[in-house]
């Protein structure tokens, strides 16, 4: 059975009870102004550049794509330690010699194996266009990390994949006018900050991602989540609440308020129904933030959601596409 079969087939399995649909809503004719990145939140995520990017061709025979382990490294201006970046860069076969093709910058979700992440990596490289996937790399929200922390890796992450942004526009086969980013969950919050930084990211899909993050952090039913914030509370000697409010109060780049800098025009929006991971109101917030883009309503919570991913990554290849038949993403 071809992909495309198995996505409709699940799809059409999916719906099959009453109130199932997945629901679409429309970007409007009128979408709100972009704001001006300001000087404060943009020396937040000023960056330089520490090691060049080094390739090793890995040996896995995969039919759409060439694929090599990368690394690199930057720095973050105020912060001593250099932000390693590990990443596989999947260089679409379709593409020959002498052509220039869009580039996908992939973060993959919290936890889960490398198959889901191979599944978007291939998806992009079948459609003609290039993937790097970025690895995780520190354990997010480990029982280590203080409140201030996660300001500190939000930012980390988000320069990280900047410097992948600089390697790839400077590959002969990418085209730099196309490229987009492509995120699910904790990759998806990351995806819409770095969406908000990175003007050279024509485009970005941004899936089961919610705005407000301490609240997303005190409302989650996700077992590290959970453990952070009991284990915050215990040190603290303050409870959940007193959690979140010290967390709201030292997250300044929380994807609700990075939101108002991304262009409505350049985001696909898909979100879950009945989700408690990251709750489903979390992630109409942060649609709103993000001047309701375009947006695809899936009837499922976090985890039964994964029916839908051949249909979501159908969705996203043809709208990535469709932008970048436009230099620049230009709708």
């Amino acid at each position: 059975m071809t992909r495309a079969a198995a996505c409709r087939l699940l799809v059409l399995l999916a719906l099959g009870a009453p109130g199932c649909a997945i629901e679409s809503f429309r970007l409007g004719d009128h979408p709100r102004p972009t704001a001006e990145l300001t000087p404060e939140v943009a020396a937040r995520f000023d960056y330089a550049p520490l090691e060049p990017a080094r390739l090793e061709r890995l040996a896995v025979d995969e039919p759409a794509a060439r694929v090599w382990s990368g690394s690199l490294s930057v720095r973050l201006h105020d912060d001593p330690e250099p932000v390693p970046v590990q990443f596989e860069y999947w260089q679409a076969r379709s593409v020959r010699r002498g052509q220039k093709a869009p580039a996908i910058v992939i973060t993959p979700i919290l936890g889960g194996g490398r198959s889901l992440a191979v599944s978007h990596c291939r998806a992009f490289t079948e459609a003609g266009m290039h993937a790097v996937l970025v690895e995780r790399g520190t354990k997010v929200l480990s029982k280590g990390w203080q409140v201030e922390e996660v300001e500190r890796q939000v930012r980390r992450a988000v320069v990280g994949r900047r410097g992948i942004v600089d390697w790839l526009e400077r590959q002969p086969e990418v085209d730099p006018e196309r490229m987009g980013a492509f995120g699910i969950s904790m990759g998806g919050i990351l995806t819409s900050v770095l969406l908000a930084t990175e003007p050279r990211l024509a485009s970005g899909v941004i899936a089961l991602a919610g705005g407000d993050v301490p609240g997303i952090i005190s409302r989650s039913e996700e077992g590290r989540l959970v453990t952070w914030r009991e284990t915050k509370s215990r040190e603290l000697g303050v409870d959940e609440a007193g959690v979140e409010r010290l967390l709201r109060a030292a997250l300044a780049s929380d994807p609700a308020s990075m939101a108002p800098f991304v262009d409505p025009r350049r985001v696909l929006f898909v979100s879950t129904r009945w989700d408690d991971v990251v709750p489903s109101r979390n992630q109409v917030l942060l649609w709103e933030a993000l001047g309701r883009p375009q947006r695809y309503d899936l009837p499922a919570g976090h985890y039964s959601g994964i029916i839908f991913l051949p249909w979501v990554m159908n969705q996203a290849v043809r709208w990535l596409d469709r932008r970048f038949r436009f230099a620049g993403g230009a709708t």
